[in-house]
């Protein structure tokens, strides 16, 4: 195998790297965490191609935020849309 082969093999193992140690950050803190920003900073400090940049920033769009916890303003929120469900259906029978 040639140089050239072997660092092509180090840096889709590098991306993939990076592309795991991003899901778990964001499943974990956030995309708006200070992880998450420290580990794009290190990322870019890889020298990445644009393609990678590319295809790091489609993935993390891709991606779940962590849930948010909820609040009981969710909660009041929910209760009033089953309600103004209800009444629109027994609205809708007569």
């Amino acid at each position: 195998m040639s140089w050239q082969g072997i660092l092509k093999n180090d840096r889709v193992l590098r991306f993939k790297q990076f592309q795991a140690m991003l899901r778990m950050r964001v499943g974990k803190h956030g995309k708006d965490s200070k992880e998450v920003q420290k580990l794009g900073e290190t990322f870019m400090a890889s020298n990445p191609t644009e393609k990678e940049i590319d295809e790091m920033m489609e993935y993390f769009e891709k991606l779940k935020d962590k849930s948010k916890p909820r609040t009981s303003m969710d909660e009041l929120k929910e209760r009033q849309k089953r309600s103004k469900r209800e009444l629109d259906s027994k609205r809708d029978k007569r």
